[in-house]
């Protein structure tokens, strides 16, 4: 049974023809996904140093990332050129934990308490971009590599929260403070812009559907890896004269 369905998928493959790496009038989808991400490092680091210079070692955090993940939409508007829109998205969730023992306020008895703080961050990302295709310099029919800009904005959310286990304790001052002041400006939701430059290739073993891999600087990750579907319609007659 799995020889014959090896035998029609590769009839299907035949069926499809020879694919063509990059032609005036194609439409290309590519779905990524990227990492590894610098935002977790860095933040990780910085977490390291502010622990490591407290007195109270029992302060411990864990760090969530989801990557990167990317939709990319071209328009092959010349024989070595296409423009379109890319789509990202990435999350973090910092969890922070304190560990201390004080005494109860009811009972006068020394107990362990715990204090919790939930750092969350997202960004959306969208924007223009441009490829360029080395379609003249790499004559190789199921390969499209190229060099991509992109330019946009980033919609940034922040959240912070804290809970404990001591009784009616209420968020630290030195924590409103840093939720209030020097954070609002470095932490704040709202927009900001959005800049990303990769190089990338496409291998298409069939017409319509591919592999795409990029490498470059894109919301703080630096490899992608995931499919290209392409559709191919009338070229623009004013580009290609």
């Amino acid at each position: 049974m799995k020889k014959y369905l090896i035998f029609i998928l590769l009839n299907i493959l035949l069926i499809c023809g020879n694919a063509q790496s990059f032609l005036p009038g194609d439409i290309i989808f590519n779905v990524n996904y990227g990492g590894p991400q610098i935002t977790p490092v860095l933040l990780k680091t910085a977490l390291n140093i502010y622990i490591k210079n407290k007195t109270n070692d029992d302060f411990t955090f864990n760090i969530k990332n989801s990557g990167v993940f990317n939709a990319k939409a071209e328009y092959a508007m010349m024989e070595n050129l296409g423009l379109g829109f890319a789509a990202s998205y990435w999350n973090m969730s910092v969890a922070m934990q304190n560990n201390y023992i004080a005494n109860d306020p009811v009972s006068g008895v020394a107990q362990s308490f715990v204090d919790n703080y939930l750092l969350t961050i997202s960004a959306t990302a969208i924007g223009i971009r441009g490829n360029y295709h080395f379609v003249e310099e790499l004559k190789a029919k199921k390969l499209d590599p190229y060099f991509g800009f992109t330019i946009g904005t980033t919609k940034y959310v922040y959240g912070l929260s804290f809970n404990s286990s001591y009784p009616d304790k209420q968020t630290p001052e030195t924590y409103n403070f840093f939720k209030t002041g020097y954070a609002s400006r470095l932490l704040k939701s709202g927009f900001s812009s959005y800049f990303s430059s990769t190089f990338g290739i496409r291998y298409f073993p069939v017409k319509y559907l591919g592999i795409n891999l990029e490498a470059g600087w894109d919301r703080g990750a630096f490899l992608f890896g995931g499919l290209a579907f392409k559709l191919h319609t009338k070229p623009i007659k004013e580009f290609n004269d």
